[in-house]
């Protein structure tokens, strides 16, 4: 065969196998080598290596057929403690050469030995100017397959929020869901700036934290349940659930510092509510060997100048046709009050004696010299109420008296007629 540039020999019309034999000089001698071994185990060594394609197909195909990885990019130590790592089943790896869990698609590992965690930066700028209040910083968002096409059905989104300026950026965390039959996701609950936590509302001023959604999805629903198993190492006090808060060493008055309150809504047009509980204790309390469906702790310690109240009604009689009570006890059980009892009373001087009105339910009155009857007008009174009547200063014929009750009023008859101005003490029970 006559000499032949390379240049003027003709081009394989089918890819190389690796099995054809090429020619090579090595060491001054011409030797030949298969296309097989001329590419195994070879290493790029090159400051840049560009790919340039213009191609409908992969630009570059990493096929492994073996147990290997893949692809590996790995700094100068080898091996290097924080790789990048494609493995042969496609799953992405950082900081790692090997999966950390079966299913892993994208593992990312820390290794060095500090405090520090793994983490993943997302960044964002407009266009190299400042980013605005309400601009996404970033999102992971979930999708998944109907059949026919993936479909958005939850989204973590990091959200930029109030003022920014040269080092100070702050922001805020949205979590959205899909609906059930609804066709993209909304905000269900956010984090604000200032740790602020909003669900169904995200007006955060104010709050630390706002709970408003529709209750739905049984007869029987729940805004909030707490249901924690107490373990065996609570051996002194559970607490399900402990307001304390404390105020800033700032000096300034509140007027009222409340634990708990209920305030009723709006009822709409057409609702009908039977019973309507500020608190109630359940019927099922009955558990330990002392059950309270209401307790106030001692505070007998309450320094002077202040008042600590049990238990405090501040409800007034119905004007608009109902019934009110500041305590209703309609159980059969006994009342018991170990400790004083008092009602509000009107005391009527001494010196005025004769006929008063007392819409109370005590009082006292006085008799007149000679008189030996006398009429309280009481607003509280009924011919069904219990008087109970006593003579409360000593005069030497007039030792008792009756008490008869009528609409508005009743009657006091003493057994003779004083000697002196003599008071009676007097308590009406309804």
């Amino acid at each position: 065969m006559a000499d032949v540039k390379i240049s003027a020999l003709p081009g394989a019309s089918t890819p190389l196998t690796g099995a054809e034999i090429v020619p090579i000089v090595q060491s001054g001698t011409t030797d030949q080598v298969s296309v097989a071994n001329l590419t195994a185990g070879r290493s790029v060594a090159a400051s840049t290596l560009n790919v340039d394609a213009n191609t409908a197909n992969a630009a570059v195909r990493v096929t492994q057929t073996g147990a290997g990885n893949a692809l590996l990019v790995e700094d100068s130590t080898n091996p290097d403690a924080t790789p990048f790592v494609v493995n042969a089943s496609g799953q992405v790896l950082i900081g790692r050469t090997t999966a950390p869990f079966g299913t892993t698609q994208l593992g990312i590992e820390q290794t060095s030995n500090n405090t520090s965690a793994a983490f993943q930066d997302f960044l964002k700028n407009r266009a190299g100017s400042t980013i605005a209040t309400g601009d996404g910083v970033g999102q992971l968002r979930f999708w998944g397959y109907d059949g026919t096409s993936n479909e958005q059905v939850a989204a973590i989104s990091a959200i930029a929020e109030g003022t920014i300026n040269t080092g100070d950026v702050p922001g805020r965390i949205s979590f959205s869901t899909r609906q059930q039959s609804t066709a993209s996701v909304s905000e269900r609950m956010r984090i604000n700036n200032t740790g602020d936590v909003g669900i169904g509302n995200f007006t955060l001023t104010g709050y630390n934290l706002r709970l408003q959604k529709s209750l739905t999805g049984a007869v029987t629903s729940r805004a909030m349940l707490n249901s924690p198993t107490i373990q065996s190492d609570v051996t002194t006090s559970a607490l399900v659930y402990e307001a304390q808060p404390a105020t800033t060493s700032v000096a300034f008055t509140l007027t009222t510092l409340t634990y708990f309150q209920a305030t009723q809504g709006s009822f709409g047009a057409g609702s009908a509510v039977t019973n309507q509980f500020g608190f109630n204790a359940g019927t099922n309390l009955i558990g330990a060997t002392t059950n309270y469906g209401f307790y106030a702790d001692n505070t007998a310690a309450v320094t002077a100048g202040k008042t600590s109240y049990g238990f405090y009604s501040n409800v007034n009689t119905a004007t608009g046709g109902g019934t009110t009570w500041g305590f209703y006890g309609a159980g059969t059980a006994p009342n018991f009050f170990a400790g004083d009892m008092r009602f509000d009373k009107t005391v009527t001087a001494a010196g005025t004696t004769g006929a008063q009105t007392i819409n109370k339910n005590a009082g006292t009155v006085n008799f007149a010299a000679a008189a030996t009857s006398l009429v309280v007008t009481n607003s509280r009174v009924t011919a069904n109420s219990i008087i109970i009547a006593t003579v409360a200063t000593v005069d030497t014929t007039m030792k008792s008296v009756v008490a008869v009750a009528g609409a508005g009023s009743f009657t006091l008859t003493s057994n003779a007629a004083a000697t002196a101005e003599t008071r009676v003490n007097w308590l009406v029970i309804n």
